[in-house]
């Protein structure tokens, strides 16, 4: 909605409604490693914002249309352990 110049009023929901009339069914998303030993991806945790690397380095068209902020995405391993965001992340 940045890239739209649509200024946000409220939370996300109303803003879909009051712009576009969309009226969103999910306000999180989960993404899950794949379990499969033949399909590979592109680590996440890159050292540089993802400003520096541009959009089109993520995997997937939600990530790369920029929809979900994934710098302030919060990172939990598979048992649950809650590690933080991907920006705080970066930092260590």
């Amino acid at each position: 909605m940045q890239k739209s110049g649509v200024k946000s009023t409220g939370s996300v929901a109303e803003t879909l409604k009051n712009n576009y009339n969309i009226k969103a069914k999910a306000t999180e998303i989960y993404i899950m490693p794949s379990f499969n030993d033949f399909l590979g991806g592109r680590p996440i945790n890159e050292t540089r914002p993802r400003k520096e690397i541009g959009s089109e380095a993520l995997i997937g068209p939600v990530l790369r249309s920029e929809a979900v902020d994934v710098d302030e995405a919060e990172l939990y391993l598979l048992d649950g352990t809650f590690l933080g965001t991907l920006n705080q992340l970066r930092q260590l």
